[in-house]
């Protein structure tokens, strides 16, 4: 198995961007030494675990909680841990997380992965508008930063 221990070195590609984005509203850094993501769209872990491991569907594993199946994806390797938490990938970052000094022809990559993983848009229709709502949910800081 060949194992991708650079991503998150640096951000340098869109792709990189995406995926720092999603992973830090959705994944988590457990005690410093686990990547752990836990959602319903197994694909999407498929293709996180394709950048990572060239075998990637032994490392998607699946949980039924009783009301639907979570799918859940878990890395140990203390590069990629490390290049995370470097870039605020920490447990419990809800009220911490910063919005990350990446170059800026890539925010925008990064925001689309704020969407993917913690982001809506509505549509709703009153008699005279139609009003449509597109949200990311992040902390304060991260919301005004990325407003800017």
């Amino acid at each position: 198995m060949i194992i991708n221990k650079d991503l998150f070195n640096s951000i340098e590609t869109e792709n990189d961007a995406y995926w720092l984005g999603f992973i830090i509203t959705d994944g988590y850094v457990y005690k410093n030494n686990l990547l752990r993501i836990d959602i319903k769209d197994q694909f999407h872990l498929e293709k996180l675990s394709c950048l990572i491991y060239s075998d990637y569907k032994e490392k998607i594993k699946i949980r039924d909680l009783g009301y639907g199946d979570i799918y859940y994806f878990s890395c140990a390797i203390k590069k990629i841990v490390e290049n995370l938490v470097k870039y605020g990938v920490v447990q419990n970052k809800s009220k911490i997380t910063k919005l990350p000094i990446i170059n800026d022809i890539f925010y925008r990559h990064f925001i689309r992965g704020l969407f993917d993983g913690d982001g809506s848009l509505c549509f709703s229709m009153d008699k005279n508008y139609r009003r449509y709502n597109f949200s990311i949910v992040g902390n304060y800081d991260l919301m005004i930063d990325v407003k800017k």
